[in-house]
């Protein structure tokens, strides 16, 4: 099935409508994964391909 192209216009339009939805509100649950996120150290973050690696290295996986 072949997507049809968008114009700037109707890219513009679905924003426009996008944005006029009122705002949600986190969850209790959103904001607990939000706090625990911002526990994390950045430094630690490791890209794919060392973690594919550690998961090898991993017996039973």
């Amino acid at each position: 099935m072949k997507r049809k192209e968008l114009t700037i216009e109707e890219i513009e339009r679905r924003i426009e409508k996008i944005n006029a939805r009122e705002a949600e509100e986190p969850t209790a649950k959103d904001l607990a994964a939000i706090a625990e996120a911002e526990k994390e150290d950045p430094a630690e973050a490791i890209t794919l391909s060392e973690y594919n690696a550690q998961v090898a290295r991993t017996p039973g996986t």
